[in-house]
């Protein structure tokens, strides 16, 4: 769909347009008009022949020319006949500002239905409903309820609350942030986020894209669309709704782990899009992006003229993608002329308490300077003789010259008020922390890079597997698994304890007894495990203690009792796949055994992968410390990666698997072995 007519609109129709001031359509009407936006602005109303001495006209189709946006406010139940008026009016766009639809209930649901089939039938993109409406300010446009009209800028923003864009607006106020475009999404009944995010990608004044989401609708067509974006433009996600956000699928260890927001945030990462959890931290970043040139590697100097602070600084580096850089012999020099004796001259740099404004821009000056710096975190303290805005005119003066950012964090409340503001003016990110400072200048480093792990397209389907249980096991998993050309380690069905008693000298002792069925998740929780059976007297009482305590589960569908060798010496993984409900087929890879879900020590990549990505994805998980060092072992890193990528081809092939578990995948010095194996499958 064709977004022009809606992010620059030339004329706009008001349906619901009243006369009575207070009443949503007219100020929506008067707003429209109120801050000099030079297009053509029509009140439709069928009771009023002049509104705002404006004169009115019945129907959309009634206006004798042809409307870029139609702005809808109208109860709820005749919005389809005005869609459908607009429509044959070849209107170009429409925003439905009316509540009462999906989110009041099923009668709503099925109202929003109706206008979203309606406009995409006729290819018509369609705001909302429900939302707060639209803000242009470069245009001079508001189209919506909100009042004022913020100032001009490059932050375009998104948002799926409407109260939450007003104190936005509110908010950005005295960042002195200025937009280009504020949306109000709404129910997102035809534009969704990765239609409007396309649309800001090609938008030349959109510098920055910041977006207040509580769900997702297409997610994968969002971190497609978002991966090519965020390469030249950052998207900054402020996210609400954090702590349930997949369903917990609780036949599954893989379900259970992927059941947060973690995994959400993994893939929004992923795609190039920087993560926050407040909307301070929003905002700083926006404010960076907006004026701060970027930098062209990730080694990082922080300045301050307080230990702490300094530290405060440095201890928010880990997960910014920042290294806290050491300086040249040359810079160490210079700054050991121009500093005291008391001063730290190593990186973070303490100028010390008493510094003068010359003091600080000499120290700044040589750290701008170094060839081993890319970006520079500046913190002052207000302190009895530091001269606030002094030293921040010397900042002035340096960012002018500069082509490495410099962000300064200034703490201290209203006696360096003034020293913010004149940075801000000056285009110098400010803060009133260091931490949120680091955070930003980690952003200015990898929110404008290409992604290393790009999402790959899903790819055609296999022959879906037809399974007589939700879940599957043993042999059945096995089964289904080597399809994929994953091989879990056999298990051998025992009937009876004589059985048992031959098989396991077949496997030569030591062996494994377990219970394999579809119900029992948690099998060495449950005691379902018999571990370490070096003898057949061993293996006769575990195989009886068995049908005693387990002959419920034993009459199920799929239950049985298994042995397996036993094998030892290696460190446990859990690699698991699940269909997430927002983003499709996901990959997990963490700590696994019984501590899988203590632990909750997973990394999460969209399927599929290849051999490259998930090489990739592997060293940046939390367990590539222990694979490739733990007490100088090294482990099969290379069989870990294979077993990645075939777990992820699985998963997106398959999507009646909701989740995948391998735990333990049990990672020797030569191989991966898939212990044990469960598939979970959607419930028809």
């Amino acid at each position: 769909m064709n977004l022009q007519p809606l992010l620059n609109p030339k004329s706009i129709a008001v349906v619901g347009a009243s006369r009575e001031r207070g009443k949503v359509g007219n100020v929506i009407f008067r707003n429209c008009r109120q801050f000099g936006y030079r297009g053509m602005v029509y009140p439709v109303n069928p009771k009023a022949a002049r509104i705002e001495a404006v004169r009115a006209y019945p129907s959309v189709s009634a206006i004798p020319k042809r409307v870029d946006l139609v702005i809808i406010a109208t109860p709820a139940a005749i919005v389809p006949l005005i869609l459908k008026d607009a429509i044959r009016a070849k209107a170009k766009s429409a925003m439905v500002i009316s509540a009462g639809f999906s989110e009041t209930g099923a009668k709503g649901k099925t109202l929003e239905n109706e206008i979203a089939a309606l406009a995409r039938r006729a290819k018509l993109p369609l705001v909302g409903p429900n939302c707060l409406g639209l803000l242009l300010p470069h245009r001079k446009l508001n189209a919506s309820f909100a009042a004022g009209l913020p100032k001009a800028g490059s932050v375009s923003i998104l948002s799926q609350s409407g109260a939450m864009a007003v104190a936005e607006m509110d908010w950005a106020a005295g960042q002195q942030l200025g937009f280009r475009a504020i949306i109000s999404v709404g129910n997102k009944a035809v534009l969704r986020e990765a239609d409007y995010l396309a649309a800001l990608g090609k938008d030349a004044g959109t510098k920055v894209i910041l977006m207040y989401l509580e769900d997702i609708r297409d997610g994968r067509k969002f971190l497609e669309t978002a991966q090519h974006v965020a390469v030249t433009k950052p998207i900054v996600i402020l996210r609400a709704g954090r702590s349930a956000v997949a369903a917990k699928a609780a036949q599954s260890h893989t379900g259970a782990l992927a059941g947060s927001s973690a995994v959400t945030d993994a893939l929004l990462r992923q795609a190039g899009c920087v993560v926050v959890d407040t909307i301070e931290a929003w905002f700083a970043l926006a404010a960076a992006f907006a004026v701060a040139p970027r930098p062209k590697g990730n080694r990082l100097a922080i300045l301050t003229n307080a230990g702490g602070p300094g530290i405060l600084a440095t201890d928010a580096l880990p997960n910014t993608g920042l290294t806290l850089a050491a300086f040249t012999p040359a810079t160490a020099k210079r700054l050991r002329k121009v500093l005291p004796s008391a001063a730290a001259l190593h990186n973070p740099v303490d100028v010390v308490g008493d510094a003068p404004p010359e003091r600080y821009a000499a120290a700044l000056k040589a750290v701008i300077a170094d060839r081993n710096i890319d970006v520079v975190v500046s913190v002052l303290t207000d302190q009895l003789v530091t001269r606030s805005s002094k030293v921040a005119q010397q900042i002035i003066r340096l960012h002018k010259k500069s082509p490495k950012p410099i962000l300064a964090a200034f703490v201290g409340g209203p006696k360096v008020a003034k020293a913010i503001a004149l940075l801000r003016a000056a285009g110098v990110p400010a803060f009133a922390y260091p931490e949120l400072a680091v955070q930003a200048a980690g952003a200015l480093v990898t929110g404008t890079r290409k992604s290393a792990l790009p999402i790959r397209p899903l790819g055609r389907f296999a022959k879906p597997f037809r399974a007589s249980n939700v879940a599957a096991v043993g042999e059945q998993a096995q089964k289904m698994l080597g399809v994929g050309g994953i091989r879990v380690l056999p298990v051998h069905v025992v009937r009876s304890a004589k059985q048992a008693v031959s098989r396991a000298a077949q496997l030569h002792y030591p062996v494994v007894m377990k219970l394999d069925a579809p119900s029992v998740l948690h099998k060495t929780e449950k005691g379902a495990v018999a571990l370490d059976l070096h003898t057949p007297a061993m293996v006769t009482q575990a195989f009886h203690r068995f049908r005693r305590v387990f002959a419920r589960q034993l009459r199920e569908a799929g239950g049985r009792i298994v042995l397996q060798d036993q094998r030892r010496a290696g460190v446990e993984l859990i690699i698991g796949a699940v269909q997430d409900p927002q983003f499709g087929p996901v990959v997990l890879v963490g700590f696994g055994g019984i501590y899988t879900e203590a632990l909750r020590s997973v990394d999460y990549i969209a399927a599929p992968c290849t051999p490259a990505d998930a090489r990739i994805f592997l060293q940046r998980a939390k367990v590539w410390s222990v694979l490739t060092g733990a007490r100088g072992q090294i482990f099969a890193v290379t069989a870990v990666v294979d077993l990645l990528v075939r777990v992820s081809q699985f998963i997106a092939r398959h999507p009646e698997v909701q989740a995948l578990d391998l735990n333990p995948v049990l990672v020797t010095h030569q191989q991966a072995i898939v212990v044990d194996a469960r598939l979970t499958f959607t419930k028809p």
